[in-house]
Protein backbone atom coordinates (compact mmCIF):
# COMPACT_ATOMS: atom_id res chain seq x y z
CA UNK A 1 0.00 0.00 0.00
CA UNK A 2 2.97 2.59 0.76
CA UNK A 3 4.68 1.44 -2.21
CA UNK A 4 1.50 2.39 -4.43
CA UNK A 5 1.29 5.12 -2.71
CA UNK A 6 4.59 6.45 -3.27
CA UNK A 7 4.39 5.57 -6.66
CA UNK A 8 1.10 7.62 -7.08
CA UNK A 9 2.61 10.61 -5.59
CA UNK A 10 5.66 10.25 -7.64
CA UNK A 11 3.64 10.07 -10.80
CA UNK A 12 1.38 13.25 -9.73
CA UNK A 13 4.78 15.04 -9.14
CA UNK A 14 6.08 14.04 -12.58
CA UNK A 15 2.85 14.99 -14.71
CA UNK A 16 2.75 18.46 -12.92
CA UNK A 17 6.33 18.98 -13.75
CA UNK A 18 5.76 18.70 -17.60
CA UNK A 19 2.99 20.94 -17.27
CA UNK A 20 5.15 23.21 -15.68
CA UNK A 21 7.77 23.09 -18.13
CA UNK A 22 5.10 23.18 -21.39
CA UNK A 23 3.56 26.58 -19.97
CA UNK A 24 7.18 28.07 -19.16
CA UNK A 25 8.07 26.68 -22.46
CA UNK A 26 5.15 27.33 -24.20
CA UNK A 27 5.01 31.28 -22.93
CA UNK A 28 8.20 31.76 -24.46
CA UNK A 29 7.59 30.48 -27.80
CA UNK A 30 4.72 31.97 -28.03
CA UNK A 31 6.18 35.75 -26.94
CA UNK A 32 8.66 35.17 -29.53
CA UNK A 33 6.27 34.36 -32.42
CA UNK A 34 4.23 37.74 -31.37
CA UNK A 35 7.32 39.70 -31.09
CA UNK A 36 8.52 38.38 -34.89
CA UNK A 37 5.02 38.78 -36.01
CA UNK A 38 4.34 42.22 -35.26
CA UNK A 39 7.80 43.37 -34.73
CA UNK A 40 7.15 46.21 -37.39
CA UNK A 41 4.53 47.50 -35.11
CA UNK A 42 5.90 47.01 -31.32
CA UNK A 43 9.95 48.12 -32.81
CA UNK A 44 10.45 51.49 -31.67
CA UNK A 45 12.70 52.02 -34.95
CA UNK A 46 13.51 50.82 -38.14
CA UNK A 47 16.38 48.04 -37.69
CA UNK A 48 18.49 49.56 -40.38
CA UNK A 49 18.25 53.62 -39.37
CA UNK A 50 21.29 55.12 -38.42
CA UNK A 51 21.49 57.63 -36.16
CA UNK A 52 24.06 60.05 -36.15
CA UNK A 53 26.05 61.08 -32.77
CA UNK A 54 25.00 57.64 -31.03
CA UNK A 55 27.39 55.10 -31.96
CA UNK A 56 27.47 52.60 -29.26
CA UNK A 57 25.43 54.31 -27.01
CA UNK A 58 24.57 52.27 -23.28
CA UNK A 59 20.90 51.13 -22.63
CA UNK A 60 18.84 54.48 -21.54
CA UNK A 61 14.97 55.59 -21.94
CA UNK A 62 15.40 56.13 -25.46
CA UNK A 63 17.27 53.10 -26.57
CA UNK A 64 16.33 50.64 -23.98
CA UNK A 65 19.09 48.30 -25.37
CA UNK A 66 21.15 51.07 -26.66
CA UNK A 67 22.80 50.89 -30.13
CA UNK A 68 25.20 48.97 -31.70
CA UNK A 69 28.41 50.44 -33.45
CA UNK A 70 27.11 52.53 -36.45
CA UNK A 71 24.24 54.13 -34.51
CA UNK A 72 21.32 51.23 -35.51
CA UNK A 73 19.06 51.01 -32.22
CA UNK A 74 19.51 47.11 -30.99
CA UNK A 75 15.65 46.49 -29.35
CA UNK A 76 14.71 46.81 -32.94
CA UNK A 77 16.92 45.01 -34.79
CA UNK A 78 16.69 41.86 -31.92
CA UNK A 79 12.85 42.41 -32.50
CA UNK A 80 13.25 41.99 -36.09
CA UNK A 81 16.19 39.34 -35.75
CA UNK A 82 13.32 37.18 -34.28
CA UNK A 83 11.49 37.19 -37.94
CA UNK A 84 14.45 35.83 -39.36
CA UNK A 85 15.91 33.30 -36.60
CA UNK A 86 12.39 31.89 -36.34
CA UNK A 87 11.84 31.72 -40.50
CA UNK A 88 15.42 30.45 -40.39
CA UNK A 89 14.21 27.41 -37.85
CA UNK A 90 11.02 26.49 -39.09
CA UNK A 91 12.23 26.03 -43.10
CA UNK A 92 15.40 24.38 -42.17
CA UNK A 93 13.06 21.96 -39.17
CA UNK A 94 10.57 21.67 -42.39
CA UNK A 95 12.55 20.72 -44.85
CA UNK A 96 14.34 17.81 -42.68
CA UNK A 97 11.45 16.75 -41.29
CA UNK A 98 9.49 16.43 -44.75
CA UNK A 99 12.31 15.12 -46.04
CA UNK A 100 13.73 12.72 -43.63
CA UNK A 101 10.31 11.42 -42.30
CA UNK A 102 9.54 10.16 -45.87
CA UNK A 103 12.76 8.55 -46.54
CA UNK A 104 12.54 7.00 -43.32
CA UNK A 105 9.10 5.69 -43.77
CA UNK A 106 9.80 4.07 -46.96
CA UNK A 107 13.52 2.62 -45.97
CA UNK A 108 11.36 0.94 -42.59
CA UNK A 109 8.36 -0.65 -44.17
CA UNK A 110 9.75 -1.71 -47.56
CA UNK A 111 13.01 -2.91 -46.38
CA UNK A 112 15.38 -4.82 -48.31
CA UNK A 113 17.75 -3.18 -50.54
CA UNK A 114 16.09 0.29 -49.97
CA UNK A 115 16.47 -0.14 -46.56
CA UNK A 116 20.57 -0.91 -47.18
CA UNK A 117 20.78 1.87 -49.12
CA UNK A 118 18.34 4.69 -47.48
CA UNK A 119 20.97 3.84 -44.01
CA UNK A 120 24.09 3.57 -45.64
CA UNK A 121 23.24 7.36 -47.54
CA UNK A 122 22.40 8.13 -43.79
CA UNK A 123 25.92 6.92 -42.16
CA UNK A 124 27.53 8.35 -44.85
CA UNK A 125 25.88 11.90 -43.54
CA UNK A 126 26.71 11.13 -39.86
CA UNK A 127 30.28 10.51 -40.79
CA UNK A 128 30.42 14.48 -40.56
CA UNK A 129 30.12 16.59 -37.87
CA UNK A 130 26.49 18.35 -37.72
CA UNK A 131 28.01 22.17 -38.45
CA UNK A 132 30.84 21.00 -40.79
CA UNK A 133 28.28 19.77 -43.37
CA UNK A 134 26.36 22.49 -43.09
CA UNK A 135 29.13 24.80 -43.76
CA UNK A 136 30.64 22.73 -46.66
CA UNK A 137 27.12 23.07 -48.13
CA UNK A 138 27.08 26.76 -47.50
CA UNK A 139 30.21 26.82 -48.87
CA UNK A 140 29.05 25.11 -52.02
CA UNK A 141 25.64 26.92 -52.79
CA UNK A 142 27.30 30.75 -51.63
CA UNK A 143 26.43 32.89 -48.24
CA UNK A 144 22.86 34.08 -47.87
CA UNK A 145 20.35 33.19 -45.52
CA UNK A 146 18.03 30.87 -48.10
CA UNK A 147 21.09 29.13 -48.63
CA UNK A 148 21.81 28.78 -44.81
CA UNK A 149 18.08 27.49 -44.31
CA UNK A 150 18.82 24.06 -47.09
CA UNK A 151 22.55 23.48 -45.77
CA UNK A 152 20.75 23.38 -41.86
CA UNK A 153 17.74 21.55 -43.36
CA UNK A 154 19.71 19.05 -44.84
CA UNK A 155 22.22 18.13 -41.97
CA UNK A 156 19.18 17.75 -39.75
CA UNK A 157 17.75 14.74 -42.33
CA UNK A 158 19.50 11.92 -40.63
CA UNK A 159 18.04 12.18 -37.40
CA UNK A 160 14.89 11.74 -38.57
CA UNK A 161 15.57 8.92 -40.70
CA UNK A 162 16.84 6.83 -38.50
CA UNK A 163 14.03 7.92 -35.73
CA UNK A 164 11.28 7.25 -38.18
CA UNK A 165 12.49 4.25 -39.50
CA UNK A 166 12.37 2.66 -36.15
CA UNK A 167 9.38 3.42 -35.35
CA UNK A 168 8.12 2.46 -38.20
CA UNK A 169 9.58 -1.19 -37.78
CA UNK A 170 7.89 -1.51 -34.83
CA UNK A 171 4.72 -0.52 -36.28
CA UNK A 172 4.43 -2.19 -39.59
CA UNK A 173 3.89 -5.76 -37.70
CA UNK A 174 0.87 -4.34 -35.73
CA UNK A 175 -2.14 -6.57 -37.06
CA UNK A 176 -4.10 -2.68 -37.90
CA UNK A 177 -1.27 -3.16 -40.60
CA UNK A 178 -1.17 -6.35 -41.57
CA UNK A 179 -5.13 -6.33 -42.14
CA UNK A 180 -4.86 -3.47 -44.82
CA UNK A 181 -2.31 -5.28 -46.27
CA UNK A 182 -4.45 -8.27 -46.31
CA UNK A 183 -7.39 -6.47 -47.99
CA UNK A 184 -5.06 -5.15 -51.06
CA UNK A 185 -4.66 -1.70 -49.55
CA UNK A 186 -1.59 -0.11 -51.60
CA UNK A 187 1.78 0.48 -49.97
CA UNK A 188 1.46 4.25 -50.14
CA UNK A 189 -1.85 3.97 -48.87
CA UNK A 190 -0.82 2.02 -45.11
CA UNK A 191 1.85 4.09 -45.01
CA UNK A 192 -0.30 7.31 -45.13
CA UNK A 193 -2.91 6.54 -43.66
CA UNK A 194 -1.38 3.50 -40.74
CA UNK A 195 1.78 4.33 -40.12
CA UNK A 196 2.46 7.85 -40.15
CA UNK A 197 -0.16 8.78 -37.77
CA UNK A 198 1.10 5.91 -35.52
CA UNK A 199 5.09 7.41 -35.25
CA UNK A 200 4.16 11.14 -35.94
CA UNK A 201 4.68 11.66 -32.15
CA UNK A 202 8.20 11.18 -32.46
CA UNK A 203 8.37 13.48 -35.36
CA UNK A 204 6.70 16.92 -33.53
CA UNK A 205 8.98 16.31 -30.43
CA UNK A 206 12.06 16.05 -32.89
CA UNK A 207 10.48 19.30 -34.78
CA UNK A 208 9.97 21.10 -31.51
CA UNK A 209 13.64 20.51 -30.57
CA UNK A 210 15.16 20.76 -33.65
CA UNK A 211 13.88 24.19 -34.41
CA UNK A 212 16.19 25.09 -31.50
CA UNK A 213 19.08 23.40 -33.21
CA UNK A 214 18.43 24.85 -36.57
CA UNK A 215 18.38 28.73 -34.75
CA UNK A 216 22.08 28.13 -32.74
CA UNK A 217 23.19 26.84 -36.13
CA UNK A 218 22.27 29.44 -38.17
CA UNK A 219 23.38 31.54 -35.41
CA UNK A 220 26.99 29.80 -35.76
CA UNK A 221 26.74 30.36 -39.63
CA UNK A 222 26.08 34.20 -39.57
CA UNK A 223 28.75 34.25 -36.83
CA UNK A 224 31.20 33.14 -39.21
CA UNK A 225 29.78 35.14 -42.10
CA UNK A 226 28.19 32.14 -44.19
CA UNK A 227 24.51 33.52 -43.17
CA UNK A 228 22.32 36.87 -43.03
CA UNK A 229 24.66 39.84 -44.54
CA UNK A 230 24.65 43.09 -43.22
CA UNK A 231 22.55 45.13 -42.71
CA UNK A 232 19.94 42.12 -42.10
CA UNK A 233 19.16 42.07 -38.33
CA UNK A 234 19.66 38.57 -37.52
CA UNK A 235 21.02 37.31 -34.17
CA UNK A 236 24.06 35.47 -34.79
CA UNK A 237 25.54 38.05 -36.96
CA UNK A 238 25.18 40.72 -34.67
CA UNK A 239 26.80 38.70 -32.02
CA UNK A 240 29.52 38.59 -34.55
CA UNK A 241 29.52 42.55 -34.99
CA UNK A 242 29.21 43.22 -31.04
CA UNK A 243 32.27 40.47 -30.00
CA UNK A 244 34.26 43.54 -31.38
CA UNK A 245 33.07 45.82 -29.19
CA UNK A 246 32.46 43.26 -26.03
CA UNK A 247 34.86 45.30 -23.49
CA UNK A 248 33.58 49.00 -24.52
CA UNK A 249 30.37 48.25 -25.47
CA UNK A 250 28.88 44.95 -24.58
CA UNK A 251 25.56 45.39 -24.79
CA UNK A 252 25.81 45.04 -28.40
CA UNK A 253 26.18 41.41 -28.24
CA UNK A 254 24.71 40.60 -24.85
CA UNK A 255 21.45 41.55 -26.28
CA UNK A 256 21.17 39.19 -29.22
CA UNK A 257 23.16 36.38 -27.14
CA UNK A 258 20.22 36.28 -24.40
CA UNK A 259 17.69 36.31 -27.10
CA UNK A 260 19.14 33.30 -28.45
CA UNK A 261 19.35 31.93 -24.96
CA UNK A 262 16.10 32.51 -24.18
CA UNK A 263 14.32 31.29 -27.72
CA UNK A 264 16.24 27.63 -27.66
CA UNK A 265 15.54 27.40 -23.72
CA UNK A 266 12.04 27.70 -24.14
CA UNK A 267 11.28 25.65 -27.13
CA UNK A 268 13.98 22.39 -25.64
CA UNK A 269 11.46 23.44 -22.43
CA UNK A 270 8.65 22.76 -24.90
CA UNK A 271 9.79 19.79 -26.46
CA UNK A 272 10.99 18.26 -23.87
CA UNK A 273 7.22 18.98 -21.98
CA UNK A 274 5.70 17.35 -25.47
CA UNK A 275 7.94 14.37 -25.21
CA UNK A 276 6.98 13.58 -21.66
CA UNK A 277 2.87 14.17 -22.54
CA UNK A 278 3.35 12.25 -25.84
CA UNK A 279 4.61 9.17 -23.54
CA UNK A 280 1.93 6.62 -23.20
CA UNK A 281 3.08 6.07 -19.89
CA UNK A 282 2.86 9.65 -18.80
CA UNK A 283 -0.98 9.32 -19.97
CA UNK A 284 -1.29 6.59 -17.73
CA UNK A 285 0.05 8.68 -14.75
CA UNK A 286 -2.06 11.59 -15.48
CA UNK A 287 -5.40 9.35 -15.63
Amino acid sequence: MRRSTRASSTASRLVRGWRLTASVGGTIVVGCVLVALFAPLIAPHDPIEIFSGQLRKPPSLRFLMGTDEVGRDILSRVMYGARVSLRVGLISVGIAAACGSALGLVAGYVGGWTDALVMRLVDIMLAFPGILLAIAIVAVLGPGIDNVMIAVGIEAIPVYVRTVRASTLSVKHNEFVLAAHAIGTPAGGIIWRHILPNVAAPIIVLATLGVGIAILTSAGLSFIGLGAQPPTPEWGSMLATGRTYVRDAPWIAAFPGLAIVIVVLGLNLLGDALREALDPRMRGFEG
